[in-house]
């Protein structure tokens, strides 16, 4: 049974290949949709996240700057 492929295998195969083919040429507009949405939310949560975090590391730096500008006039 090893060596040469059964009618049913050979079936399965013939199935398997015409269902990737349907798929390749008419995607499921339900798993696109999908895919978009996941990736709309994605970028949405990314940016959220992303711009307190830039914005924190500007306030710090410029916290620190006024600071050293601080402690040098005073030790003027």
């Amino acid at each position: 049974m090893r060596g040469r492929p059964t009618c049913a295998s050979t079936l399965k195969m013939t199935e398997i290949k015409h269902v990737a083919r349907k798929a390749i040429d008419k995607p499921d507009r339900f798993a696109l949709g999908s895919l978009l949405f996941t990736t709309a939310i994605c970028q949405i949560l990314l940016s959220s996240l992303i711009s307190p975090i830039i914005t924190c590391i500007l306030i710090r730096r410029d916290l620190n700057e006024i600071h050293l500008a601080f402690s040098l006039s005073t030790e003027i």
